[in-house]
């Protein structure tokens, strides 16, 4: 894309990244108070029917019982990471469909889009990743490392499993993809190489999660994202693969499959180098889809 077209380059890499994160961060605030509010309600109530009547006083009695309040907040943890993330979706559709217009004034080539036959190969691909990298994790006890990572685990899996499918599966993978792949990614795209490209998209992907396994675990996956985004000419390659990556996981969490799996070592060595094998062959069976 030719520079005279970006007036200011900062706010054309960042400030649809900083318009994602002021969105999802006031509907996750007023998420957080919509599902407090009952729960405040019945301590007023219950503080009048005790003779409480000043305001400092039913402050006193709110606090006191912060611990109850917070762990309401982390039961719902899930459904308001993804309200802020369903709010943001239409914010990143905005500024990819004005990119893709942009595109097409400039006259831009189009890439030629990947045959629906190799998304097989994309499939096979998210699902032995996820494997293998979690057996990875289970080897190097890197979670062990990380009381953030498990705590975090233990929120995003606490929820029904329905309730983690839509909302850690279809979801957040789509406003994630939109504004790191979709926009982000495809911007320095077009002014830049694609290593630029995918590492920038990458690392404010991986920043976005808050602990080392995750921050390596997305820092990887953001890459393999843009690498798909670039090699099938599609938005839907990237997405496709972010969600059977975070379902194969779900699935397999709540089918005890990586309980199974970490139970004995020699099982869990066999597995992952197993997953690493298929997948280098799936890989570069994607690598030799026709460069367009």
């Amino acid at each position: 894309m030719n520079d005279k077209f970006i007036k200011n380059p900062f706010w054309y890499l960042f400030g649809p990244m900083l318009a994602y994160w002021l969105v999802g961060f006031a509907v996750k605030f007023i998420a957080e108070f919509l599902f407090l509010m009952p729960h405040v309600i019945s301590l007023t109530g219950e503080s009048l029917a005790s003779g409480v009547t000043s305001q400092e006083q039913l402050l006193q009695m709110v606090m006191s019982k912060s611990g109850e309040l917070y762990k309401v907040l982390l039961g719902h943890q899930v459904e308001i990471l993804a309200l802020g993330a369903l709010f943001t979706i239409p914010v990143s559709f905005y500024f990819f469909y004005a990119d893709r217009k942009r595109e097409k004034f400039i006259n831009v080539p189009q890439q030629q889009k990947a045959k629906p036959a190799k998304y097989v190969w994309l499939i096979m691909f998210g699902i032995v990743s996820c494997i293998g990298f979690n057996g990875l994790t289970f080897i190097s006890n890197i979670a062990l490392y990380s009381q953030k990572y498990q705590e975090t685990s233990q929120i995003l899996y606490t929820p029904a499993f329905p309730i983690q499918l839509v909302c850690l599966g279809i979801i957040v993978p789509a406003a994630e993809e939109l504004i790191f792949r979709g926009v982000l990614f495809k911007r320095v795209r077009m002014i830049g190489s694609f290593k630029k490209a995918a590492m920038f998209s990458a690392l404010l992907f991986s920043m976005s999660h808050g602990n080392i396994v995750q921050l390596i675990y997305t820092l990887i996956l953001g890459v393999l994202l843009a690498y798909m985004y670039e090699k099938y000419g599609s938005f839907l390659a990237p997405l496709l693969l972010h969600m059977i990556v975070n379902i194969t996981s779900l699935v397999l969490t709540e089918t005890g499959g990586f309980n199974w799996l970490s139970a004995k070592a020699s099982r869990l060595f066999v597995v992952t180098v197993l997953c690493a094998f298929v997948g280098s062959i799936i890989f570069v069976c994607i690598q030799r889809i026709e460069e367009q």
